[in-house]
């Protein structure tokens, strides 16, 4: 329990994983003290608490992670644009950490060349708040790639600061933070709120027309507004967001619940079940985050809500136990991204060899690497 890489292998062990959903306790029946730990284990490993005080001295740090993929360059210019100008104080303990996935062409040409253009203003993120990461040769869909931007950000803080005073912030690239949205962050996780361990924004739609100040009845499928108020209820009822609601996650407890699941779709799913078994999730204060409104424009409000409500329990369901690589070629009809580096290493594994070795072999644990699989 004092290493957090083996508790993550051991929170994952009780999680479903590679092509068939089932876990490792189910494939091994015999392994009869886990099988008992596993009904009381979310009891055992209860969320850290970042132990902060009332004196609020500490300043808490914020990444901003943004995953793209077939994305314009000028499509996330315009985001991070706007995320700029809609933060209270952007110039201060943000950092923005994009993950670039592929097919995004002239993406670092536009940051170098805007950063070159404004280096003298104080309009856009600075050079050093901003950083590309080109995930774009690793592969495997958004789970990897969010864990990318999670492991920049471990790297930056890495002997500088407390995993308690850093969160994480995952916005997707077609989601629209609103307005203040890094103070309300603040507030959540301040020293005064020292227990809070993830949150999330409201649900919206952006349905505003070009001036951002009316809702477009052109842009307002039958049904729409419908979703919103359902997506909040869900939320406040049962502590389940989407992944549309910019997901900020304290990093210790990232860490400690292990991540993103190493897989292409239903990550954000699956980190949701591992917090919320164990915290409720903070609601924050105030307007919505809006995510963009071309899937229910494209293929209308009540096709949308049935796919997804089918896909959530294909999934979960203990009958069907769809992975989420057959989920993913039913719902794009194509075959899942593959993954082209370390296929059978998520990250959290490449941290193996910092667990100490066992009292009664003192050999170096390399060779778990090697056999993990048996």
């Amino acid at each position: 329990r004092s290493n957090h890489v083996a508790r993550r292998l051991a929170s994952l062990c009780m999680h479903p994983h590679g092509d068939h959903n089932h876990t490792l306790l189910d494939t091994n029946p015999e392994l009869t003290l886990p099988q008992q730990l596993a009904r009381i284990w979310h009891s055992l490993l209860e969320l850290p608490n970042s132990g902060g005080g009332d004196d609020g001295a500490v300043e808490l740090k914020l990444f901003l992670i943004m995953p793209v993929y077939r994305e314009d360059a000028s499509e996330v210019m315009a985001r991070l644009q706007h995320a700029w100008n809609f933060a209270n104080q952007p110039q201060i303990g943000i950092q923005v950490i994009v993950v670039n996935a592929g097919q995004c062409p002239g993406l670092e040409q536009a940051v170098s060349s805007n950063n070159l253009i404004r280096q003298d203003t104080l309009l856009f993120w600075k050079q050093d708040q901003l950083k590309i990461v080109n995930h774009e040769s690793v592969g495997g869909g958004r789970g990897p790639c969010l864990n990318a931007g999670a492991a920049a950000a471990a790297n930056v803080t890495k002997g500088t600061s407390s995993t308690d005073q850093v969160v994480l912030t995952f916005c997707h690239a077609d989601t629209k933070l609103p307005r203040g949205w890094d103070e309300s962050i603040r507030v959540a996780f301040s020293n005064h709120h020292p227990s809070t361990a993830w949150s999330c924004f409201k649900f919206g739609i952006d349905l505003r027309n070009d001036d951002e100040t009316t809702i477009s009845k052109r842009m307002r499928p039958p049904g729409i507004l419908a979703v919103q108020t359902t997506a909040n209820w869900r939320c406040r009822m049962y502590s389940l967001p989407y992944g549309d609601q910019v997901l900020s996650v304290r990093q210790s407890v990232f860490e400690y619940v292990g991540g993103f699941p190493d897989q292409c779709l239903m990550e954000d799913y699956e980190l949701v079940q591992l917090l919320r078994s164990r915290q409720r999730v903070t609601i924050l204060p105030g307007p919505p985050a809006l995510c963009s409104p071309r899937r229910w424009q494209q293929w209308g409000v009540w096709h949308v809500t049935w796919t997804n409500s089918r896909l959530v329990r294909l999934y979960s369901s203990t009958t069907t136990n769809m992975s989420a690589n057959v989920l993913f070629r039913l719902y794009y009809g194509r075959p899942p991204p593959a993954r082209l580096q370390d296929p059978h290493c998520s990250f959290w594994e490449h941290n193996l060899s910092t667990l100490p070795p066992s009292p009664t072999n003192q050999q170096p644990p390399s060779h778990t690497i090697k056999n993990k699989h048996e």
